[in-house]
């Protein structure tokens, strides 16, 4: 059997926001067995509304195209799970819904999370093929034992939410600095064009302070190299984080000042050999 064509679809680089018609006709016009949507999206934490995923679900059900939606970030949003399209799953039997409840609850290794549909013979297909032991007992206990802390598991999201907002404010002190407006638990970031890239940027930030950050240099998206995704995590952290960048910005800023006026120019900063004894991470739990 010959392997399926996957073609992706380039959002606008000055929102990264889906129009959903032209999506729809993306994968129309490439007969497009399965569209996927991830809402909020990652990494640039944009949401769809409920109203544009169902005319797109339409749209693409006329094709007979079945539309994955991944949710794994929904509780982050504003409204949390009623940016949701589970209860719509009866009326779009071609909707599939993917959630991984890593993202949520932060336990990346408990692996855990699940496939929603009306469609009985997917659901039916997919469970043929699951192996026999797909959940292990650690994760099975969390699950029995998640309902009793759902008070907390929702003070957490509020909390996130708040973070997230403070966080955006400190990135955006930073000079040439653009955050873009975010639904999830992270930050996406276009770095100053004074930088080398956000691959480089990310490696200082390892190696010199001693923090770990994903950089977006292997996406398949246009000048990936240039955006960082940035988790937002305790005041403190945050603070810290925020505190190298703008170090980072200054001496890149520098450096591109000095090239103007001296030669030789060193063509890139370069980060040390310091060694971090620690690294704290500002990556989300499972990727």
């Amino acid at each position: 059997m010959a392997p399926k064509k996957v073609s992706c679809f380039e959002l606008p680089a000055d929102t990264f926001d889906l129009n959903v018609s032209d999506f729809a006709n993306y994968a129309k016009t490439r007969q497009a067995s399965v569209a996927v949507v991830v809402n909020p999206n990652n990494p640039t934490g944009r949401l769809v509304s409920v109203k544009n995923l169902l005319r797109l679900a339409s749209s693409l059900a006329a094709a007979k195209c079945r539309l994955v939606i991944d949710e794994s970030f929904i509780e982050f949003t504003g409204v949390g799970k009623k940016n949701s399209v589970e209860g719509f799953l009866s009326e779009y039997p071609n909707i599939i819904i993917l959630k991984s409840l890593c993202k949520i609850i932060g336990l990346g290794g408990a692996r855990l999370g699940y496939l929603a549909s009306a469609d009985k013979q997917l659901v039916q297909a997919v469970r043929r093929r699951l192996p026999l032991w797909n959940v292990n007992g650690i994760a099975e206990y969390l699950l029995w034992i998640l309902p009793e802390f759902r008070d907390e598991w929702r003070a957490s999201f509020r909390r996130t939410r708040a973070d997230v907002r403070s966080f955006s404010q400190m990135l955006r002190s930073i000079p040439n600095f653009k955050v873009f407006p975010s639904h999830a638990n992270f930050l996406f970031c276009r770095i100053p064009n004074a930088w080398p890239g956000a691959k480089h940027a990310a490696e200082i930030l390892a190696i010199r302070y001693g923090l770990l950050v994903r950089h977006c240099g292997y996406q398949s998206m246009k000048d990936g190299d240039r955006y960082l995704r940035l988790t937002a995590r305790r005041n403190e952290e945050n603070t810290g984080l925020v505190a190298a960048l703008r170090q980072i910005n200054e001496d890149f800023s520098s450096s591109v000042k000095a090239a103007a006026t001296d030669f030789p120019v060193a063509s890139a900063h370069r980060a040390g050999n310091l060694h971090a004894s620690s690294l704290r991470r500002h990556l989300d739990v499972d990727g």
